[in-house]
């Protein structure tokens, strides 16, 4: 028995070194970093993945698939097919001449799965959103990214994150992980707040009621159907989008920049003086039924290198859109937070352990008015049948009461007639003639 008892140990051991071993190699973890340049920051860019073709290999939250620089020569011709691809957020059409590709790069392992070929600068594109538009021809689900390496068992589930930024001398660093929960969401330390993304959104976006800049509440409803905007996180840029309709640049300079910013048609982004007050950012905060957040509205001069030819002007990268129906947060407004976004269960995750930024607001248990209905009906049969019970317990104690004084008259009686009997029975002896 004992050697049994050893073997089943040892096999539970093995079990679960075997199914680590396994974990780590399906979960990847790749180095993030953007430098930072005279008057500009540079992409976020994978800098495990080297590429004579890619000048950068950026992260993306808006494409399905791999976007490869056209000048790569690697990989296999599938289908001679053209991609048609249409990403509002980015406000391009792309991959019109675009053709399938099998990847054979020691990427990922050297696993095989589509990827597409464009000519933009060099600039490559890991796609990491859940699916594609409704427009889109020339790819199938079971294409996209995500889905692919998940079906295939290159990774465990479809999840992914981007630890808090650091920024450093010459550069914005992070890490990325893509494949599976990251430890932090498992544990119980720190604070882990979470935003639900409606079930036919196929890119990473949640809704929020309410955005307080500079202490001043801005209604995040759309005016033509008062839903909430949804506001989509990108890694492709830096600009924040937000819908004329919703606040305009008048409002931002004299309300909530105090008169002390001027927004730049061209450059699109507002020159301020003094707005930080010898602060690097202006907090945001987000609002929802469920958590409060607050994000960080960088200077964004503290990402150039050099910043002697600002003119002392504080940048504020805000870009504004006539028509959009959503607004779009740069990933760096959340540099603070460990952020996962999780396709298995439709959620994008908040990591941190600082409380002044992530309040996560407790749900007060309801009962459902079915279940009220059905306590109130099982308390009222509970009490009809408790009272009948009292009822026929009392009937049987009176009952009972009853019965012992009846027994004791009729024991009193027969006493008392006994007692007769033998008086009566003395008495005739006595007066009895011999």
């Amino acid at each position: 028995m004992k050697n049994i008892s050893n073997f089943i140990q040892y096999y539970i051991l093995l079990d679960i070194i075997i199914n680590n071993l396994i974990q780590q190699q399906n979960c990847y973890e790749f180095k993030i970093q953007a430098k930072k340049g005279d008057l500009t920051l540079d992409h976020l860019n994978i800098i495990d993945y080297s590429n004579e073709k890619c000048n950068v290999l950026i992260p993306s939250l808006f494409y399905p698939i791999l976007i490869h620089s056209n000048e790569y020569e690697g990989g296999k011709l599938i289908v001679d097919e053209s991609i048609n691809l249409n990403i509002p957020m980015l406000e391009e059409e792309l991959y019109q001449t675009a053709k399938y590709y099998w990847n054979t790069d020691k990427f990922l392992n050297y696993f095989e799965f589509y990827f597409a070929k464009y000519n933009k600068d060099n600039i490559c594109y890991f796609g990491l959103s859940m699916n594609y538009p409704n427009n889109t021809s020339g790819l199938e689900e079971n294409q996209v990214l995500l889905s692919w390496l998940k079906d295939k068992g290159q990774i465990p589930n479809k999840i992914f994150s981007f630890d808090k930024f650091n920024l450093n001398e010459n550069s914005l660093d992070t890490t990325f992980y893509f494949g599976e929960v990251h430890n932090k969401f498992t544990s119980n330390e720190g604070i882990i707040g979470t935003c639900k993304i409606n079930e036919e959104d196929i890119f990473w976006g949640c809704s929020f009621n309410e955005m307080i800049i500079n202490d001043i509440a801005i209604p995040l409803k759309r005016a033509k159907d008062n839903k909430l905007y949804k506001i989509y996180l990108t890694t492709e840029n830096y600009d924040l989008t937000l819908p004329r309709e919703l606040i305009n640049e008048k409002d931002l300079t004299e309300n909530v920049f105090k008169n002390n910013c001027k927004y730049d048609v061209i450059d699109k982004d507002f020159k301020c003086h003094d707005i930080f007050k010898d602060k690097d950012y202006i907090p945001l905060k987000l609002m929802s039924e469920d958590i409060n957040i607050t994000l960080e509205l960088d200077k964004f001069n503290k990402y150039f290198s050099n910043n002697n030819n600002n003119n002392n002007e504080e940048i504020i990268k805000i870009n504004f859109k006539n028509d959009n129906n959503y607004i779009i947060f740069p990933l760096i407004l959340f540099k603070q937070f460990h952020v996962q976004f999780d396709a298995e269960k439709k959620v994008i995750n908040f990591y941190t352990t600082d409380s002044s930024i992530l309040q996560v607001k407790e749900k007060k248990k309801e009962i459902p008015k079915n279940d009220e209905e059905d306590s109130s009906s099982s308390l009222t049969v509970f009490l009809v049948i408790l009272i009948i019970l009292l009822v026929i317990g009392i009937g049987l104690g009176v009952f009972y009461f009853l019965r012992l004084r009846k027994n004791k008259v009729e024991k009193d009686i027969n006493k008392f007639t006994k007692f007769e009997d033998e008086e009566d029975f003395k008495n005739m002896n006595e007066n009895k003639v011999y």
